[in-house]
């Protein structure tokens, strides 16, 4: 939605918190270590080579991230952004390189959360995730701790800086996407225009995103499934 608008670029999941910070951990460390073997048993009579500082760690991710989000091509951007499920828990981590980042944080009913990821799991790897979990009450168990605990992540760290932190419910920004997107691009300080919000949310609508297929036509193959606020109650009982 964010990235059809002309001034934003916000597209996919870099895992950066994931994947990239801890494989530049290790390589550092694996350098550090090597580096300190050669500076004691080889130059141990005079200064060794530097090594890499926690620091420098950090300004080395810092770059690695902005060289990958700089790849849009559209001239006119001004808000790059990053949408990674597990950024909420790692927000510290990510405001210390980023000082003047903000940060969006997207809070939806874990009933709802739980079924969509559920049926997204056995998309993706059906053999998987049904011999990890027995069923959907199975896996929303597990899934309502992870929820929890991401709530709370992104609400403690929007207390401590309240300026850099926003949250946005799920369900209202189906039911009202105009106020909710144009509350977004205050927040960002993006440009705010009426037409601007109309065409963000008829571009990444369900029906746009689907290639035309009606919110509430299930399609389990496709990542846009369904659409349908409250379409949990489907699937849970009381």
């Amino acid at each position: 939605m964010l990235d059809a608008h002309p001034e934003i670029a916000c597209r996919g999941e870099g895992n950066l918190l994931k994947f990239l910070l801890p494989s530049l951990r290790k390589t550092l460390q694996e350098y550090n270590s090597k580096i300190g073997f050669k500076n004691r048993s080889t130059f141990n009579e005079i200064e060794g080579y530097p090594r890499f500082s926690e620091p420098q760690h950090c300004v080395l991710f810092q770059t690695e991230v902005e060289i990958l989000l700089a790849q849009d091509d559209r001239g006119n951007i001004r808000f790059i952004g990053e949408k990674s499920l597990d950024n909420v828990l790692g927000l510290h981590l990510l405001a210390h390189p980023f000082p003047h980042a903000k940060f969006l944080h997207l809070i939806r009913d874990g009933r709802g959360g739980a079924a969509s990821d559920w049926f997204h799991n056995l998309r993706v790897s059906k053999e998987q995730a049904e011999a990890e979990f027995s069923d959907l009450a199975d896996f929303a168990e597990h899934y309502a701790k992870t929820w929890a605990r991401s709530i709370r992540a992104g609400q403690e760290f929007g207390a401590e800086f309240p300026e850099t932190y926003y949250k946005i419910r799920y369900e209202d920004l189906l039911s009202d996407g105009e106020t909710e997107l144009g509350g977004i691009l205050n927040f960002l300080g993006a440009w705010v225009d009426e037409k601007k919000i109309i065409n963000c949310l008829q571009v990444r609508s369900f029906e746009s995103l689907a290639e035309g297929r009606d919110a509430g036509k299930q399609d389990r193959g496709s990542h846009f499934c369904k659409d349908v606020q409250g379409d949990w109650r489907s699937h849970f009982d009381d």
